[in-house]
């Protein structure tokens, strides 16, 4: 299991990191808020999602609240736990390992991939959202406009193709989505709407750290 540790208190961090990889989970460690971004950015990129993010708590007031509106956005399915500082270690793992056979008693028998119509005027979470979305075996048309999204909605007409699902903020570069959507399920009228917004961060992440 890839687990991403956020956590600012470097003996905590350790401990928990030493006492997961003991319980066979893969840790990935950032000391801030900063360095989880930069590590997600790269989990976006490569597909190599974490399954689950642990947080120190203090951490998540504030900006923290932004890398948990990101790990829902990008990253959906993904748990986020906060690590309280008198979590006990045993119960921390026992819970891992309850999820994930839970995962795994719930996981889906599906063979029929679903045709998804992803819009995303950001170019760089366009191809993140589109690539985490791929990784079931699902087909994504990624497009950058409401526009683009009237088209492939028509080619996948004229191909006589059904879309599944559309992934898209409440609006799209100004626009509002809404009213598309209706027009696009009159259309298609088993077609479902997954909202993707979240909102912009305030500050520029630095560069990790290396020490």
């Amino acid at each position: 299991m890839e687990i991403l540790l956020v956590e600012s208190n470097s003996r905590r961090r350790v401990t928990v990191a030493r006492h997961l990889s003991s319980h066979d989970h893969r840790v990935t460690l950032a000391s801030s808020i900063d360095e989880a971004h930069e590590l997600l950015d790269l989990a976006g990129s490569d597909g190599a999602a974490p399954r689950i993010v642990i947080v120190g708590e203090p951490l998540l007031r504030g900006v923290g609240q932004e890398l948990r509106e990101e790990v829902a956005v990008r990253f959906p399915g993904v748990a986020l736990i906060p690590l309280r500082a008198d979590l006990e270690l045993d119960w921390l793992s026992g819970w891992l390992d309850k999820l994930a056979a839970r995962e795994h008693r719930a996981r889906p028998s599906r063979t029929v991939p679903l045709n998804i119509v992803l819009i995303e005027a950001d170019k760089r979470l366009r191809e993140a959202m589109r690539r985490h979305l791929a990784l079931g075996g699902d087909r994504v048309s990624a497009c950058k406009s409401l526009d683009e999204a009237s088209t492939v909605l028509a080619d996948l007409a004229r191909r006589r193709v059904v879309p599944h699902v559309i992934a898209a903020p409440v609006k799209v570069a100004g626009r509002d989505f809404i009213g598309f959507h209706l027009t696009a399920k009159a259309r298609f009228p088993q077609l479902r709407w997954i909202v993707t917004s979240c909102r912009p961060r305030r500050n520029a992440r630095a560069a990790p750290r290396i020490s």
